[in-house]
C-alpha cells in the first residue's frame, strides 16, 4: 500500500476509534464520578497524577522504541529489526522493575510528607496506589509490542484492542455504580485486569504477525543498539521531567494549596481537554511512523514536508472541535455532569488554550526526535518547563487562586513555541518563516475571522442548547469551507475529493 494511502486509511480508522472512545470515555467519567463521589474521585485523580509523574520513563521508552524500530524498518533489514525488538524488550523488563521500586519509595514519601488525604481514606488510597503501580509495570513491558504495531502502521489492530479496553472500562464503571464499599480498590482491580488483557492480546498478535517479534534475547541482543537507546532515552527523560513539571505537578500544587476536593476539578478538566486533544493526536499517530521512516531512510526533505502537513492539519482538527467546545463549555459540562465541581469550567477553557499553542509546534519536536540529536533541545525545553513549575509555586504563594496555574502555563507555552522554532532551525535547518507560512498562518487568521459570527450569537436571547447547535454548526461550516478554499493545496484538495467520491 502506498504511504499516502496508508496514512489516509489509518487516519480514518483512528477517527472511528476516536469517536467511539470519546463517547464511551465521557459516559465512563460521569459514571465513575457518581460512583466514587467527589472526594474519592479527587483521590483517584491525585494518585493517577503521582503515578504518571513517577512513571515518566514509560512514555519516553515508548517513543524511543517507536523511533528505533521505525528506523530499522526504514532500512529494510530484518536482522537489525530483530536486534532492535529484542534489545528494547529486555530494556523494558529491566526498566519496569526499576520503576516499581522507585514508585514504591517515592509513593511512601508522597503519602507521608506531601499529599493531603482524609484519614478514613488512607488505607484505600494505599491499596489503590499499589494496584496502579502494578498496572504501570504491565504497561511498561507492553511498550515494545505497541512500538512494533505503530512502526508497521498496523493501526486497525491497535484500534480494535484499545477500543475493547475503553468498552471494558465503561462496563467496569457500570459495575462500580452498583457497589457501595471499597470502590477505590475495586476500580484499581478493574484497571489492572484490563491492562493485563490488553498486554496479552497485543503480544499474541505481534508474535504471530511480525517476523521481528521472535523472542531470542541472547541471540539478538545488541549492545550498540542498547547504548543508543539508553542515550536517546536519557535525554528524552530529561525533557519529560520538564513536561511533568507543568502537568503532573499541577495536581500536587492544587492538593497542597487547596485540598483534595479541587483535585476532582483538575482531573475532570484534564479528562475533557485530553478528549478534545485526541482529535489531532489521532492524526499524528497515523503520520509519525512516516516521519521516522523518512529520516531512517535519509530523506530529510520528505520528513520536513510531512511535519509541515501534520502541523497544519493538527491545528485545523483541534480548532474544529476545540473552538465550539470553548464557546459552549458551560452548557456542555453542566449537561455532562450532575454536579460540576468548582473551577472545572475555567480550568477546561485555559487548558484548551494551552493545548492549542502546543499544536503550533508539536511536530517540530517529533522531527527533531527522529534525527536522534536531542540533547541540546531537551536541555533548553526542560529548563523552560522547570522555570514554569517554580513560577507556578511562586504565583500561588502570592495569588491564592488556582487559575494562576494555567495562566502561567499559557505564558510558558509561548516560550516553548519560540524555543522549538529556534531548534528546528539549528537541528533540521528548518526555514522558520516558510514553516509558519505553511502551517500557523494558514489556519489562525481563518479561525479569527470565522469564529466572529458564532460569538455574535451569544448576544442573542437563544437558549444554551440552541446556542450550542447554531454556534457550532456555523463555525464548523465557515471554518471548514474557508480552510478548504484558502489553506489547502490543489493536490490536497484532490485527495479530499477522492475520499468523498469513495
Amino acid at each position: 500500500m502506498l504511504a499516502s494511502k496508508k496514512v489516509i486509511n489509518n487516519t480514518a480508522i483512528l477517527y472511528v476509534q476516536l469517536i467511539l472512545s470519546m463517547a464511551f470515555g465521557l459516559f465512563t467519567t460521569r459514571i465513575i464520578l457518581d460512583a466514587l463521589g467527589e472526594v474519592n474521585f479527587g483521590i483517584f485523580a491525585l494518585i493517577s497524577g503521582v503515578i504518571g509523574m513517577l512513571g515518566i520513563l514509560n512514555s519516553n521508552m515508548s517513543s524511543a522504541s517507536m523511533r528505533f524500530i521505525a528506523h530499522a524498518l526504514g532500512k529494510n533489514n530484518l536482522e537489525i529489526s530483530l536486534k532492535t525488538f529484542n534489545t528494547t524488550l529486555l530494556l523494558h523488563f529491566g526498566l519496569a522493575f526499576l520503576v516499581v521500586i522507585f514508585m514504591e519509595i517515592g509513593g511512601y514519601v508522597f503519602f507521608e510528607q506531601i499529599l493531603k488525604i482524609p484519614n478514613d481514606k488512607i488505607n484505600e488510597a494505599w491499596i489503590l496506589f499499589h494496584l496502579m503501580v502494578l498496572t504501570t509495570f504491565i504497561s511498561i513491558i507492553s511498550v515494545p509490542y505497541d512500538a512494533v504495531m505503530n512502526a508497521h502502521e498496523d493501526l486497525l489492530a491497535m484500534s480494535v484492542v484499545d477500543l475493547a479496553a475503553v468498552i471494558l472500562r465503561f462496563a467496569g464503571a457500570i459495575y462500580l455504580s452498583y457497589s457501595t464499599d471499597n470502590v477505590l480498590v475495586k476500580y484499581g482491580i478493574i484497571l489492572l485486569i484490563i491492562e493485563l488483557s490488553v498486554r496479552f492480546t497485543k503480544q499474541l498478535f505481534s508474535v504471530f504477525k511480525y517476523h521481528e517479534c521472535k523472542i531470542r534475547l541472547k541471540t539478538f541482543f545488541d549492545k550498540k543498539i542498547f547504548n543508543d537507546i539508553i542515550a536517546y532515552t536519557s535525554w528524552n527523560i530529561f525533557g519529560s521531567l520538564g513536561a511533568m513539571a507543568t502537568t503532573r505537578l499541577n495536581g500536587v500544587f492544587i492538593n497542597y494549596f487547596f485540598g483534595v476536593s479541587l483535585n476532582a476539578s483538575e482531573g475532570l478538566s484534564s479528562n475533557i481537554s485530553s478528549k478534545i486533544n485526541m482529535v489531532s493526536v489521532s492524526l499524528t499517530r497515523a503520520i509519525n511512523p512516516q516521519i521516522m521512516k523518512s529520516e531512517g531512510s535519509g530523506d530529510r526533505l520528505r520528513m520536513l514536508r510531512i511535519s509541515e502537513l501534520s502541523t497544519k492539519y493538527s491545528i485545523f482538527l483541534f480548532a474544529l472541535i476545540g473552538i465550539p467546545f470553548f464557546l459552549n463549555v458551560d452548557f456542555l459540562v453542566n449537561l455532562w455532569l450532575k454536579d460540576v465541581p468548582p473551577f472545572t469550567i475555567i480550568f477546561t477553557k485555559l487548558l484548551i488554550v494551552i493545548l492549542f499553542i502546543e499544536k503550533l509546534s508539536f511536530e517540530i519536536t517529533t522531527a527533531i526526535k527522529a534525527t536522534g540529536k536531542i540533547k541540546s533541545f531537551q536541555i533548553s525545553e526542560t529548563t523552560i518547563r522547570i522555570i514554569s513549575a517554580f513560577s507556578v509555586y511562586i504565583a500561588l504563594n502570592f495569588y491564592s487562586n488556582p487559575v494562576a496555574i494555567y495562566l502561567v502555563g499559557i505564558l510558558f507555552s509561548l516560550f516553548i513555541l519560540m524555543n522549538r522554532l529556534l531548534f528546528g532551525k539549528l537541528i533540521l535547518n528548518l526555514n522558520i518563516l516558510s514553516f509558519l507560512s505553511n502551517t500557523t498562518f494558514k489556519v489562525i487568521p481563518l479561525i479569527m475571522l470565522t469564529v466572529i459570527p458564532s460569538i455574535l450569537l451569544f448576544s442573542t436571547t437563544l437558549t444554551p442548547f440552541y446556542l450550542f447547535i447554531l454556534s457550532s454548526t456555523l463555525f464548523v461550516f465557515l471554518f471548514s469551507t474557508s480552510f478548504y478554499l484558502f489553506s489547502m493545496k490543489e493536490s490536497e484538495k484532490k485527495i479530499v475529493l477522492n475520499l468523498f467520491k469513495k
